[in-house]
C-alpha cells in the first residue's frame, strides 16, 4: 500500500471512530432500542445527541459516519492486492460489521421518527 492509499484509509476510519468515541451515536441508538426489556429505555452514556432537539443532528452524525466506513470498505476492497490477506480479512469482516450496526442504528432512527 502506498503511503496515500494508507493515510485515506485512516482518515476515513478516524471519521468513523471520533464521534463514536466523543458522543458514542450508534451505540446509544441500539442500547436504547435492545434495552432491558423495561418500559424506559436506557441510554449508554447521556449527551447532547440522545435530545429530542438534536434528532436531526444525530441523522447527521450518523450518515457521516455510515459514509465514512463505506469508503474505508471501498479503499479496502480496491487495494486488496497491496494488503496483507490476513489484515485485508481482519478490516474486511469488521468493516461490514460496523456498517451493519450503522445501517440498522439508522434504520431505527428514520422508522421511529414522529415526522416521518
Amino acid at each position: 500500500m502506498t503511503k496515500t492509499q494508507k493515510i485515506w484509509m485512516w482518515v476515513f476510519l478516524a471519521i468513523f471512530l471520533i464521534p463514536e468515541v466523543l458522543w458514542s451515536p450508534i451505540i446509544n441508538v441500539l442500547t436504547s432500542f435492545f434495552g432491558n426489556g423495561k418500559n424506559n429505555p436506557q441510554i449508554f452514556r447521556k449527551n447532547f445527541l440522545t435530545l429530542y432537539a438534536n434528532e436531526n443532528l444525530l441523522k447527521i452524525v450518523i450518515t457521516v459516519q455510515l459514509i465514512a466506513i463505506l469508503l474505508f470498505l471501498f479503499k479496502i476492497i480496491k487495494n486488496k492486492k497491496n494488503i496483507g490477506l490476513s489484515l485485508f480479512w481482519f478490516f474486511l469482516i469488521f468493516g461490514v460489521l460496523f456498517c451493519v450496526c450503522t445501517l440498522f442504528a439508522f434504520y431505527l432512527l428514520i422508522i421511529f421518527d414522529p415526522s416521518f
